[in-house]
Order: C-alpha cells, then structure tokens, then sequence
C-alpha cells in the first residue's frame, strides 16, 4: 500500500502524522509506504519503523503533487492530508 501525503509549508503537522503512522504500523505484517511530496518548504525526521520517501514537487499546486506520487506508487494507494484529520486506525483495516 502507499500513502501518498501532498504537503506545502507543513513542518510541524506533517512530523505528527509521520510519528502516529510510524506507531501504526510499527510490529504490523502489512508493508507500507509512504511518499512525501513536498512543494515548498517540507522538512521532517524520519520517525523508527516507517520508510518515508520524500519527492520534491514543482509549483503546480496540490492536486499535480497527488498525480506525481500516484505515477510513483507501486500499489494500492491512499492520499492522506498532512495534518491526518481522521482517526488512523482505519488505514490497517
């Protein structure tokens, strides 16, 4: 599966959801993947247990980053917004 999560100037809410997603999946069977792509300023740690791929977007706005990293995906995908506004759980169901 990918998680696609299109990101512009989300520093701060993007680290929280990579940290609840990096808790999410941490001892799960499941492979996941997660792509980043960043237009503007994005910058994040990578959390333990959970490869983020980050991919410099060009300026074109939110929905020309989603098709880049769906060009990208090798799987099953799923875009998500940076700030993670749903309850996570729904993701392993």
């Amino acid at each position: 599966m990918d998680l696609i999560i299109p990101a512009l100037n989300e520093s701060a809410r993007l680290q929280r959801t990579l940290e609840r997603l990096a808790k999410l999946y941490a001892g799960k069977k499941k492979k996941v993947r997660v792509m980043v792509v960043c237009e503007g300023s994005c910058s994040f740690h990578q959390p333990k247990n959970l490869h983020v791929r980050r991919i410099n977007a060009t300026s074109r706005g939110k929905w020309a980053s989603i098709n880049q990293g769906i060009a990208l995906a090798k799987g099953n995908v799923i875009v998500i917004d940076a700030d993670l506004p749903f309850d996570e759980k729904i993701l392993i169901a």
